[in-house]
Parts: C-alpha cells; sequence; structure tokens
C-alpha cells in the first residue's frame, strides 16, 4: 500500500510540475493527452493485474535488514543487473521487439514510465529473481530498491523545466530528465546511449554514455521512426508490435 501511495503521489506531483512549467512544448491537445495518458498506464496494468492473479509472490516475507554495508553494497548489485538488464533489450534482438514498445512512445513524460509490454515486465520480474537468488538478496532489500527505481523512473521520464546549473551536478550522480531524454531520442545513436536507470555512474564507467543530443532537446524527435503514425499508436498494434 506505501509503495502504491509513494508511486501515486510523485506521478501526480511530476505531471502537475511538467503540465505548468514544461520542458518540451506541449503539441496535443488536452484530449490527446488524456487518451495517451490512458493508453501508457493500461500496459503496466495489465501486467499489475496478470501478477497479481498468476505470479507467486517470490520475494521472502523477511522483514529484517541485513547490516547497512550489506544494504548498500545489495543496492549497487540490483542497480548494476538493472543497468545490464536494459543494455541487453538494446542488443538482443528479441528483447528489443518488447522493449521498442517504451521508446516508440513519440512524446516524453512522466507516463513514459509505465509504457513497457507486459512480456518484457514479465521478462523483468523472472530476471530480478533471478539476480536475488543468485545474490541472496533479501526480499525486503529488493523491495526497497524496487521504491527507489520506480521513484527515479518517475522524475527521470518527467517533462518540466529543470534547472540546468542543477541538472548538470545531479546527472553526475543519478539519472536526471535531461540525462535520459537523450535515450529516447530518435537518433539511433543516441538511443543505444544513457541506459542507467537510478546512478548514472554505469554509463560513465562502461563508456555509454552521451553528453548532447546532437539536436536541441526541446526540438528533437522522441521515439522510433518506424512507429510513428497513428496506426502504429492505435493500443492493440501496440501489443501486437513484439510480434510483427
Amino acid at each position: 500500500m506505501e509503495r502504491s501511495l509513494i508511486t501515486i503521489s510523485l506521478f501526480l506531483t511530476f505531471v502537475i510540475i511538467g503540465y505548468m512549467m514544461p520542458f518540451r512544448k506541449i503539441e496535443s491537445s488536452f484530449k490527446r493527452r488524456l487518451i495517451r495518458w490512458a493508453k501508457n498506464i493500461s500496459f503496466s496494468l495489465i501486467y499489475i493485474i496478470f501478477s497479481k492473479l498468476v505470479l507467486t509472490h517470490i520475494y521472502p516475507d523477511s522483514t529484517s535488514f541485513p547490516a547497512a554495508p550489506i544494504v548498500i553494497m545489495q543496492l549497487f548489485i540490483l542497480d548494476l543487473a538493472i543497468y545490464l538488464q536494459h543494455l541487453l533489450t538494446h542488443k538482443v534482438p528479441v528483447l528489443w521487439r518488447l522493449h521498442r514498445l517504451h521508446h516508440s512512445d513519440t512524446e516524453f513524460d512522466t507516463t513514459t514510465a509505465f509504457r513497457f509490454h507486459p512480456l518484457e515486465l514479465l521478462f523483468s520480474f523472472i530476471y530480478k529473481a533471478l539476480i536475488m537468488i543468485t545474490f541472496q538478496i533479501p526480499g525486503i532489500v529488493v523491495v526497497v530498491y524496487e521504491v527507489i527505481l520506480n521513484s527515479c523512473a518517475l522524475f527521470n521520464h518527467s517533462n518540466f523545466e529543470f534547472p540546468e546549473s542543477i541538472e548538470k551536478v545531479l546527472r553526475k550522480v543519478i539519472v536526471t530528465p535531461g540525462f535520459h531524454r537523450i535515450h529516447h531520442s530518435s537518433r539511433q545513436r543516441e538511443t543505444n546511449s544513457n541506459y542507467s536507470s537510478t546512478l548514472s555512474l554505469w554509463d560513465y564507467l562502461f563508456r555509454t554514455y552521451v553528453e548532447h543530443s546532437k539536436i536541441n532537446p526541446k526540438k528533437m524527435d522522441i521515439g522510433l521512426k518506424e512507429f510513428r503514425s497513428q496506426k502504429e499508436q492505435r493500443f492493440l498494434n501496440l501489443l501486437k508490435q513484439p510480434f510483427t
């Protein structure tokens, strides 16, 4: 319940700020924006409902934390694992077919953080379960990381005017909207960069960091060139996208 409240609170906060002080000019009408928001959120809802009905709860019920240094190490392991997972979804063709739904969004705002194909979310569930089992990470630590990861995703997908001076400092530690927006560029070189989700250090460490887009970030095309038509953006066509 607490996780849901945090997600909803942050989502509403970033949506409101993004609407009042947008970084990129909002071109679509309010009605079309609402339809897009509902569509993006629905992808995650399908998986949430499926997981509640079908998937067993693999996280142990342990509520006791290990020692602080161990918790910090385990959080770093999880964050590195998510970086590598994201890298794989761009490099392995079958995984890219699932992940490209996220990149086919032609706008960039907080709702994009929910726009993942249910099958990719299922793959992510299994992947994180294997990481958890391999490194013997307690369920309570995984839950804490999930809260951090989801909060950062809502933040770094948001479309609000962020002071550049602060953004330059923050991106040396965490993934900021400006850092992640480059990853959603329609330019392939930029799409295949900036894979970090929470800590930005992985892109610096593995040399996958791109500092600036070749195009003004307020004007650059967002999304994938092959999925820009209204037909391709229909909900059912997006769900079928991995199989086409």
